[in-house]
């Protein structure tokens, strides 16, 4: 029990240091919830050992809805549907331009919340140099 608690205590501190730049709304990103499922079987083997409820199906419920209704609340999937579309859109809206700024424009969906500080311009311009990522098919 312990050590499932103190991985994944130990992998959120490390993402939250690690995301930093990205701000709040990196945080709650799907792809980081299955890391966090440790957590939840640490509480669930904690929980039965300290309190012997005679049918685990009640616990067993109870994480299930926590589970579930935190790591995929609405806002998600409404988000999740708009970067589907946006994403492809601005992608290939910086492939015509070269400019970030001109992409978000015509695409309506912004590549970067802060490309200025992470240098997302001269990393794209390497990745376009050396065929790579959203430039592997142009030549």
């Amino acid at each position: 029990m312990f050590f499932l608690i103190a991985y994944t205590l130990i992998y959120v501190a490390n993402c939250a240091v690690g995301r930093m730049c990205i701000g709040l709304c990196g945080a709650p990103a799907s792809r980081y919830v299955p890391l966090l499922m440790p957590e939840v079987v640490g509480a669930y083997l904690f929980l039965i050992s300290r309190f012997p409820w005679p049918d685990h199906r009640v616990i067993i419920s109870i994480f299930l809805y926590m589970t579930l209704f935190t790591a995929i609340p609405d806002w998600q999937v409404k988000r999740a549907r708009l970067y589907a579309k946006g994403k492809p859109a601005g992608v290939g809206a910086y492939r015509l331009t070269s400019s970030i700024a001109q992409a978000d424009s015509l695409s309506g969906f912004n590549i970067h919340p802060n490309p200025l500080e992470t240098d997302l311009e001269g990393k794209l311009e390497w990745l376009r140099g050396h065929h790579y990522s959203l430039f592997r098919h142009i030549r």
